[in-house]
């Protein structure tokens, strides 16, 4: 009876539902971890310094522009620019 019932549910809905129960419990294990009093782990100075040098707006855009412009012509994943 199950197997016939959730065989004429929608693969879109299935993902769809998945795909929030998976975001609903990062959620919650972050509040967890937050109630717990967890903090993000200590970084050095030299660490911290290196990334304000050479994680900048231009950097973090430019794969993003890269890949939405229009010479990748909307090929698919995986499929070189030959």
């Amino acid at each position: 009876m199950f197997v016939q019932c959730i065989s004429r549910v929608r693969p879109s809905f299935v993902f769809r539902f998945l795909n929030i129960f998976a975001s609903l419990c990062g959620a919650v294990a972050t509040a967890g971890a937050f109630a717990r009093g967890a903090t993000a782990p200590a970084l050095s100075p030299a660490i911290e310094q290196a990334a304000k040098t050479f994680v900048t707006r231009n950097a973090l855009e430019a794969s993003i522009r890269f890949l939405a412009s229009d010479s990748l012509e909307g090929r698919g994943p995986g499929i070189s620019m030959a």
